[in-house]
């Protein structure tokens, strides 16, 4: 089994939308979470992100409580530790496109000992310290859904 890969808020985010190529993106790649074939982790940052977003955009909390919390109980979570705070801190200050959560969460990340992130997220380009995947990019989801 390869190393675990983080899943990003908008991994989940955009399973629910309406672009289809994002859908059948995020699809492959939860698919093969549910299948066993990829190892992932999940910020507990990124549970809250759900419940934020998904209550902004249509309203229904309750809703969204409920698919944070199907996230939450069907992913290996990764928290917030006191070491995560230098490392944001690190983040923060190298990488000022990163918005906060986003830096707090790749330097939870990385303490964890993982080694990429699957994201749409474009602020993630220069980001050296993990390896990124982007969900727009069909190959790289391809090579990582058919390990």
């Amino acid at each position: 089994m390869a190393d675990r890969v983080l899943l990003d808020t908008n991994v989940f985010i955009h399973a629910l939308g309406t672009d289809q190529f994002m859908v059948d993106q995020c699809t492959r790649v939860l698919s093969a979470v549910a299948d066993g074939r990829l190892e992932v982790a999940v910020s507990v940052e990124t549970i809250q992100e759900i419940v934020n977003v998904l209550s902004r955009r249509n309203g229904d909390r309750a809703g969204a409580v409920r698919m944070a919390r199907e996230v939450a109980n069907s992913n290996p979570l990764i928290g917030t530790i006191e070491q995560d705070v230098s490392g944001f801190l690190e983040f923060a200050d190298r990488y000022s496109g990163i918005g906060a959560r986003d830096a707090l969460i790749l330097a939870g990340a990385v303490n964890a000992g993982i080694s990429s992130v699957v994201t749409s997220d474009k602020r993630f380009v220069d980001v050296s310290e993990i390896e990124v995947i982007r969900l727009s990019d069909r190959a790289a989801i391809t090579a990582l859904t058919s390990i």
